[in-house]
């Protein structure tokens, strides 16, 4: 949606920019189940979750000084993403990851029963 309101009010001196950085956020949307679900690899997940993190808060930016409600739409996806990399870099650190063939940083113990 800001976006779309800063290409329609032709407001974006850095369209270029944006356009470029939503382009990263779609290709990692699209691409993350394969990465991490077919690919199995939480190294890989936690680098394209921080990555869609970096790219949220580098639309904000982009649009911020320009138009203040366009750049509060790329605020929940930074809020999630945020969050989701924190997830990620745990995964990431607690598990090996069959893809890289790298073992886990630090092994947990946790027994449920």
């Amino acid at each position: 949606m800001g976006i779309r309101r800063m290409m329609r009010k032709g407001k974006l001196s850095a369209s270029g920019k944006l356009l470029a950085v939503q382009i990263g956020i779609w290709f990692i949307f699209f691409s993350f189940n394969y990465v991490y679900f077919k690919k199995k690899s939480p190294v890989l997940a936690a680098v394209w979750s921080n990555a869609d993190s970096v790219l949220a808060l580098a639309g904000l930016i982009l649009t911020y000084r320009q138009d203040r409600k366009a750049a509060l739409s790329y605020a929940p996806l930074l809020l999630w993403t945020a969050f989701a990399s924190t997830l990620a870099d745990y995964q990431a650190v607690h598990n090996d990851d069959p893809l890289l063939h790298s073992k886990a940083l630090k092994k947990t113990n946790v027994n449920l029963l």
